[in-house]
């Protein structure tokens, strides 16, 4: 019998495959880094070019915050995923959010890092053994190299702790979480910047007057800790505007931020919130006063706050933008905010898929002409 000997389309093969791993993992990113990225950084580092204008004109030099924000990485957990197949699922999803984090972490090196809650998929619904699992894969998926130092802030989200429809939020999910990332609900400072964590979704349904007191003495504690801090931001996994307007309106008043960013939705989005409007709002829905709020002053009725929905880093979530993003804060409150964007993996699987379909018929034709030329 005839030995079968390939023939020059498998070399083809071997290195059409080998240029499409080529593209997909390293030249689609390097020129999506070369372009946007570029273009990113540029503008997000600007306040840094102020400082030597400062030197010349003898003002005092402004001092720039770095941050990175992670938005909805939810890691896939091992209930949903197939229970073989999850296993390749689960890894190649780790690999894109690792790989890119790190990307992000070298071009902008953050003094601040921040991930913006569910950030395990399965985390309200795990049992205590598997979110410890979880919590350490995340850990070490978004860990920041030693010679970076940066600081990392953990916001938690529905799919870590529940409280979003019919997933119940607990104290036994709360505390947990927090035994892994630390509090829900608290401000920490860097620098001249106070971030203040709020965890909204136990605000997400009405749940009485006792709660709301319980989040104003929180809220009032959390801006008593920052009066030395010139620049003041919220950070949430959902909006501000997600909770209720009295709550909403008691956040811009008592810690008066400038900033705000949530996540939750995987898409980027900006909206300004500002005080008088919300006043106006409230006086319209609570016509006969159920809950009394006092007038604003007239320093209030200018105040408004920006709030910046950071998209999911994900590309489980099946939105076609995905993205880390970053910001720098100046001592005088400027804040310069830009997205890292990401390639699509899922349009890299389904080159992936149409190379291999496209393999298979060349080499099932290849060897259909050669079986046929033996024969003659």
């Amino acid at each position: 019998m005839q030995k079968f000997v390939p023939s020059s389309c498998y070399t083809m093969l071997m290195v059409s495959a080998l240029g499409l791993i080529i593209y997909n993992e390293y030249l689609e990113f390097y020129l999506l880094k070369q372009n946007q990225w570029t273009g990113a950084r540029h503008s997000i580092l600007h306040p840094t070019a102020s400082t030597a204008d400062a030197e010349q004109t003898g003002t005092p030099p402004q001092d720039p915050v770095r941050i990175l924000f992670v938005g909805d990485p939810q890691i896939q957990g091992y209930q949903d995923e197939p229970a073989i197949l999850g296993y390749i699922t689960r890894w190649d999803a780790d690999v894109y959010l690792q790989k890119y984090f790190h990307e992000a972490i070298r071009y902008i090196k953050p003094d601040v890092v921040v991930t913006m809650g569910d950030l395990i998929d399965e985390g309200s619904i795990s049992s205590d053994a598997d979110f410890e699992i979880y919590a350490e894969r995340l850990k070490k998926l978004f860990a920041v190299p030693d010679h970076i130092k940066s600081i990392v802030i953990h916001l938690s989200g529905d799919n870590d702790i529940g409280g979003e429809g019919s997933d119940p939020l607990t104290d036994d999910k709360r505390k947990r979480f927090e035994k892994h990332f630390g509090p829900v609900t608290e401000a920490v400072h860097y620098k001249h910047v106070a971030f203040f964590k709020i965890d909204f979704l136990p605000y997400l349904h009405f749940v009485g007057k006792e709660k709301d007191e319980l989040l104003q003495v929180e809220l009032e504690k959390m801006a008593d800790e920052s009066r030395e801090s010139s620049v003041r931001i919220v950070l949430s996994h959902v909006g501000m505007s997600s909770s209720m307007l009295y709550r909403h309106i008691g956040v811009l008043r008592t810690l008066r931020p400038q900033y705000a960013f949530s996540a939750h939705s995987h898409h980027s989005g900006f909206v300004k919130h500002r005080l008088s409007k919300l006043m106006g709002t409230y006086k319209g829905v609570y016509k006969t006063e159920q809950r009394p709020i006092a007038n604003l002053t007239p320093e209030e009725e200018s105040f408004e706050t920006e709030e910046y929905r950071v998209p999911t880093c994900s590309y489980r979530m099946g939105v076609r933008h995905m993205a880390y993003a970053a910001a720098v804060i100046d001592e005088s409150g400027n804040l310069h905010y830009a997205l890292l964007e990401l390639p699509s993996r899922f349009k890299q699987l389904y080159r992936y898929a149409m190379f291999g379909v496209f393999a298979a018929i060349v080499v099932v034709w290849t060897f259909v002409s050669h079986s046929i030329r033996r024969r003659r």
